[in-house]
């Protein structure tokens, strides 16, 4: 393929991370035990005992990133990661990786990745984005400082949801920037990503882990679930 990075920094059983330039030992020490144990704590919870290695590319550059996703399919202007060809493919700017919470959240950015890889691969084949962002986002940890604290997450849900407008489903269901699709980004009415991810959250308040499982690998149960998941959010969304 065109446009990969070529170094290989790091290799393991269960990734090789390359990019077009060297990042500190300290980083991709940071990386390599973080990310494995992020891996198994979504494979844990997909119920799935191994998965295959992963390739990791770290672009320095929006432009190089751009130009290596280019060829898979258009991308928006916000995009900054994606699993297109089987892999994980980031923007990494160096001088964030200088700055221990940011890196952190880079790393879990690429677990992000990964949960897409492996719903793709092992749970189904039927794309919902709503419920493939919010798994993602709830199983990398991105937002794992709301999964500790009930009045922090509902301040939180307060201010960034229900201080905004509560789009239907059906807008939840189209990737893209713009108002009517996941992620109103010209008007900034509301946020697919936050939405998703709090809707995520309230299945897994409302049913046990088998059934949650059952839902996930079910195009009929996802599509039945989702029907009145909007109302029932605004109803019982904001924890006592």
């Amino acid at each position: 393929m065109e446009h990969l990075p070529k170094l290989k920094l790091l290799e393991n059983s269960n990734i090789e991370v390359y990019a077009n330039k060297k990042y500190t030992k300290n980083f991709l020490n940071r990386l390599e035990v973080i990310f494995i144990k992020k891996e198994k704590h979504i494979l844990d919870f997909f119920e799935i005992s191994t998965f295959r290695k992963v390739r990791i590319n770290l672009f320095d550059s929006k432009e190089s990133y751009t130009n290596f996703s280019s060829q898979f399919s258009k991308i928006s202007s916000y995009s900054v990661g994606n699993c297109f060809g089987g892999m994980i493919n980031y923007v990494c700017i160096s001088k964030e990786l200088e700055d221990f919470y940011k890196a952190g959240f880079l790393i879990a950015s690429l677990a992000h990745e990964l949960v897409h890889l492996i719903y793709h691969e092992k749970i189904s084949n039927y794309h919902c984005i709503w419920l493939e962002e919010g798994l993602a986002q709830y199983l990398s940890g991105q937002k794992s400082f709301l999964e500790s604290d009930d009045q922090k997450y509902s301040k939180w849900l307060e201010k960034e949801i229900f201080s905004k407008e509560i789009p239907p489903i059906e807008f939840l269901k189209h990737h893209g920037g713009k108002y009517g699709q996941f992620c109103d980004c010209d008007t900034n009415k509301y946020n697919g990503y936050d939405i998703s991810y709090a809707l995520i959250r309230l299945i897994i308040k409302s049913y046990n882990h088998s059934d949650i499982i059952n839902i996930i690998k079910n195009q009929e149960m996802i599509q039945k679930v989702e029907k009145n998941i909007i109302e029932k959010f605004k109803k019982e969304g904001i924890l006592k």
